[in-house]
């Protein structure tokens, strides 16, 4: 109904608005119900941000604690190794500046290797000349330096983890505290009683019981378990010595641009390193070997 002039009736208007104030409070309390139904809302916090996965690369990426710094450096002389065999194989002329910087780095590797073992044999020498001129004081400080010497090794080859690194160390590291109280060595998944870890297990006992003699001045007892050290330091040194000396061949026929002699020096290379492996890994533990210098080509 309408009121003169075709203005509209008064109670006409205020139905209109009553209708529009109760869509409205309709349509606010819907959306306050749906807020109420989210996950972040009934935990009373906000939505996480979605982001891409952790990365090898990344820093969040928490696995790098658990993986060996010694595996990954035996898997880079393998990916060379093979490198320097497809840049080198066949009758066409070889790839030199392929070969050279895979070489140097093998070479590298197993210097650094060599010199580990290097250090732990002249350690154990400079031990038993202190006690075969009866200087009570330089062998305990001789034996530190085996110590020493075995550390540098498993600071450069095992897992941070291994290393007492533990999820709650980093934490500490990052929030800028010392953390003193350093967990114990734990590790949920050993490696397998292969040839090379109950090698080092020796290791270990020969170290105990040598520091149990020395502290008694058990002097033979002390030369035997040394000489077992230094016999295994030795060994290990001089398989590495070959591969780094082959290695440090193929770097030179390489620089020169010569053919001649590089499947001879890989050969004798890759040779030390499937002694090694046979010795050492056993079948517990699969190994990849280099590949050989003759080979079908692609």
């Amino acid at each position: 109904m309408t009121q003169g002039q075709g203005m509209p009736c008064p109670c006409a208007v205020e139905g209109n608005m009553r209708r529009l104030l109760l869509l409205l409070l309709a349509a606010i309390s819907i959306g306050f119900a749906a807020a109420a139904c989210s996950p972040a809302a009934s935990n009373n916090q906000a939505p996480e941000p979605k982001g891409p996965s952790a990365s090898w690369d990344d820093q969040s990426d928490p696995d790098w604690r658990y993986r060996s710094q010694f595996k990954a450096s035996m898997r880079h002389m393998w990916i060379y190794a093979n490198r320097i065999v497809s840049a080198g194989r066949g009758d066409k002329r070889p790839t030199y500046d392929e070969i050279w910087p895979a070489a140097a780095d093998i070479q590298r590797r197993a210097r650094m290797a060599a010199s580990f073992w290097n250090a732990v044999s002249k350690a154990t020498d400079s031990l038993q000349m202190a006690m075969d001129d009866d200087d009570r004081p330089g062998a305990n400080e001789e034996f530190r330096a085996v110590g020493a010497a075995c550390d540098g090794c498993h600071m450069a080859t095992w897992s941070p983890y291994y290393l007492h690194v533990t999820p709650s160390t980093v934490e500490a590291w990052k929030n800028n505290r010392t953390k003193l109280g350093m967990e114990m060595e734990h590790d949920d998944n050993p490696p397998p009683e292969f040839p090379n870890r109950v090698l080092m297990q020796g290791l270990w006992k020969n170290y105990q019981a040598a520091q149990l003699a020395l502290q008694d001045w058990k002097k033979p007892q002390v030369a035997a378990e040394l000489k077992q050290m230094a016999d295994v330091s030795r060994n290990q040194a001089q398989l590495w010595g070959q591969v780094a000396d082959n290695a440090e061949k193929l770097v030179e026929l390489a620089r020169a641009q010569k053919r001649a002699g590089m499947p001879e020096a890989y050969t004798a290379m890759t040779n030390a390193c499937r002694a090694c492996h046979a010795a050492w890994a056993g079948p517990e533990r699969p190994i990849h070997n280099p590949m050989p210098w003759d080979g079908p080509l692609d």
